[in-house]
């Protein structure tokens, strides 16, 4: 019996989503902020029109200018993102929390078609990490000095530990989460283009505000990224999902995504418990 795997590109997988995508705001339109990183960057952000973002790191004064996208999951937080024009293949998302001035950046760089080509195997024996793809985190306080002790800086959490989630993006395109350990989730596509497929893949989790989370998953198979904040209050998902629109390294397809959330049971494990 011939077993085919339907492997798709990423611009395929955005053809079926969009139905449940929170709306655009343009709350930050003519609004500035101070970011202020960890590794000791300070960058402007100045949101000109609800579409336009120019950003400058002080001490270089080289202005960038990017479009972006915003949406607003909860009362002073937001979900923004661009792609760097700058920066082959690299995007950037933004968990900003202005409650509490604090913002978390998750930097995401496509590989080259070299690194693509590397066999699983190799990486596997040598060590390397299975997934091409390349993700950084840069945490910010937001218009005053980054301290590493403040206790507003979105921090790791295990809170999404031996979840099963369900998440609809619309009514065909359904897929399944087991957050299985920090570093490691499963997905399962339930309904959709990508039905019959499932797999296990590095993920990251931080903690934003009380049951809202920044998820962020990067898959080995076809060179992936995906970006969510995680509201288990509303019961839905807002963020992005990038990789490359084809088989080639030219052009990336970076689109929103949003769901609604459905927990379906939590994995207490006996010998855990002891």
């Amino acid at each position: 019996m011939s077993e085919k795997a339907n492997w798709i590109s990423v611009d395929e997988l955005s053809h079926g989503f969009g139905a449940n995508n929170l709306d655009n705001v343009n709350d930050l339109a003519g609004k500035s902020f101070n970011f202020n990183f960890e590794n000791g960057w300070v960058i402007k952000h100045d949101f000109i029109t609800e579409s336009e973002l120019k950003w400058t790191i002080k001490g270089d004064e080289k202005t960038y200018t990017e479009s972006y996208t915003a949406v607003n999951p909860r009362s002073g937080i937001y979900f923004i993102d661009f792609e760097k024009k700058s920066e082959a293949g690299t995007t950037v998302s933004l968990a900003l929390d202005l409650n509490k001035g604090v913002a978390t950046a998750v930097i995401s760089v496509m590989p080259s078609r070299e690194e693509i080509e590397r066999p699983i195997l190799y990486r596997a024996l040598s060590g390397e990490n299975l997934r091409a793809v390349k993700v950084d985190f840069a945490r910010a306080t937001v218009d005053r000095e980054f301290t590493a002790d403040d206790q507003a800086i979105h921090p790791e959490t295990d809170e999404l530990l031996n979840w099963r989630v369900e998440y609809s993006y619309t009514d065909d395109e359904v897929y399944e989460h087991i957050y299985l350990r920090q570093n490691a989730y499963t997905w399962n596509c339930l309904k959709g283009n990508e039905v019959g497929l499932c797999d296990t893949d590095y993920c990251s989790y931080r903690k934003v505000a009380e049951d809202l989370y920044l998820f962020v998953w990067e898959e080995k198979i076809i060179p992936t990224v995906g970006v969510l904040l995680v509201d288990f209050q509303a019961m839905r998902t807002c963020g992005k999902i990038v990789g490359y629109k084809g088989e080639d390294t030219n052009e990336l397809s970076n689109f929103k995504v949003g769901a609604k959330a459905l927990k379906l049971n939590a994995t207490a494990y006996p010998c855990l418990q002891k």
